[in-house]
């Protein structure tokens, strides 16, 4: 049983060791983390890039061990991202095909994947309507195609009826990771540029849909596309994440030299106020075009990875294109750095215990990544001798919350007074939110084949 102490003692340090922002984080040096009578464990740490749930690189529309586009290297995937045309999830009027994301998330699972989609109604070069809907919603026709009138009360109506029967569906899968709040605009990127005589998005349409993806999917995450300033705002509030469809983007697609690095990103997070929105929700990005079309462009690698950084990111999307292979070892020191990246850097307690008595543990944890984990994933401790798993215990820490940093979790159990004398592994492990099955990948060396990892041994009894 957790004790209040052990509570208490959780929060208070979790907020003296994280300091707000605007504060100095050195002005007061921290307490040793050990007290009389414990002993002191500094576990080892590697430099390896970690594949971990809901950060890294996404496999996209394709599955884990299918070819890359192109030639090249690619780095381990632990999302896979699909898009979909609303054609091809609802052929029929109201008729929706589920088996086509069915299959997709069973092969993410296969491959030790989670899974995260789109649905877009518009892509700029042909029409992806279904055939039954195409004389009812209303729209423009271009030299390129078809674009819907994303205001029409006849769109919003079928597209929103969509939104609510994926969500019926998917909304609290353990396997899901994110739904981009898609839908509108070209791709489902919330613009409609390049489209002559296509009305721009409304701010009610935007608030409309946003709420329609929050009802649908309340338990899952999710993520604005950041063209929409008026929807980042709302989403915001609703704590979404966001993405970026063109993240690297300087320069190429307007003669004047504007790009999305330059002249848009910061003017729409500034003007959303999305600056911290990290701290509660992923930030996801997509490169424009792919990364060899930066080193063609000579666009700087290093300012551009730089810039995933600044923002955040837990997620990228590299489009399954293969990455110039003299650029694999920045990419990889980037994936140091992507997301989070936990370790335990101390463990203090004591060298032996009694059978019914309290064991006390205070653990230093680090993310040296950028970003937290978000969801709920569970701290755990264990007592094991060979095999033999004879006590375990699932802390109250929220991991999900651990923004980079240090924190201190010190917490105490009571043993089962019918433990067995002898000398036990202490092993900790990072569950996943819906099972006993540890999750996160840490920073330190040692982990076994079931996921957990020792760190140090402890006597029970004389």
């Amino acid at each position: 049983m957790h004790t209040l102490w052990a509570r208490c003692v959780l929060i208070l340090c979790t907020f003296v060791l994280t300091p707000a922002a605007g504060c100095a984080a050195d002005v007061v040096a921290p307490k040793p983390l050990c007290g009389p009578g414990t002993t002191s464990v500094r576990p080892a740490t590697i430099d390896s890039v970690l594949a971990n749930p809901g950060m890294g690189f996404e496999s996209f529309n394709r599955s884990c061990d299918a070819p890359i586009d192109n030639e090249g290297w690619f780095p381990p995937t632990s999302i896979r991202y699909d898009r979909y045309y609303w054609i091809d999830v609802e052929p029929e009027d109201g008729v929706i095909d589920f088996d086509r994301i069915d299959t997709a998330i069973a092969e993410a699972r296969r491959c030790g994947q989670t899974f995260a989609f789109r649905i877009m109604t518009a892509n700029g070069e042909e029409n992806p309507l279904p055939v039954w809907a195409r004389g009812k919603i209303p729209g423009v026709e271009y030299e390129n195609g078809f674009v819907p009138d994303f205001n029409s009360p006849v769109f919003l109506k079928y597209s929103i009826r969509l939104i609510d029967a994926l969500g019926a569906r998917y909304d609290g899968n353990p396997l899901l990771d994110h739904v981009d709040v898609g839908t509108v605009g070209l791709w489902g990127e919330w613009h409609v540029a390049g489209v002559d005589g296509a009305e721009p998005i409304r701010n009610s349409t935007a608030w409309k849909v946003i709420d329609a993806y929050q009802a649908a999917f309340p338990r899952s995450t999710k993520l604005m596309l950041i063209n929409c300033v008026a929807g980042l705002m709302h989403s915001k509030e609703l704590g979404m994440g966001w993405r970026a469809d063109c993240w690297g983007d300087r320069g190429g697609l307007a003669a004047n030299g504007w790009n999305h690095m330059e002249n848009m990103y910061p003017v729409h997070i500034a003007n959303s106020g999305i600056q911290d929105q990290w701290k509660v929700a992923p930030v996801a990005l997509e490169t424009c075009w792919d990364m060899r079309h930066w080193l063609e462009s000579g666009w700087d690698l290093d300012e551009n990875l730089q810039a995933a950084l600044d923002y955040h990111a837990s997620v990228i999307n590299a489009k399954s294109s293969g990455i110039p292979p003299e650029w694999r070892p920045q990419i990889e020191a980037f994936m140091t750095k992507l997301g989070y990246r936990l370790s335990v850097d101390e463990l203090c307690m004591p060298a032996s215990v009694a059978p019914g008595a309290t064991l006390d543990i205070r653990t230093r944890w680090l993310n040296t990544g950028v970003a937290p984990p978000y969801k709920g994933y569970r701290l755990a401790y264990r007592l094991r001798a060979g095999d033999q798993i004879v006590w375990s215990a699932v802390s109250d820490a929220k991991v999900g919350a651990w923004t980079p940093g240090s924190r201190i979790v010190g917490e105490s159990f009571v043993l089962p007074a019918s433990l067995p004398s002898g000398k036990y592994a202490f092993d900790v492990a990072i569950l996943s939110p819906s099972s006993d099955t540890p999750a996160i990948r840490l920073a330190n060396v040692g982990r076994r084949s079931d996921g957990w990892y020792p760190v140090t041994t402890i006597r029970v009894g004389d």
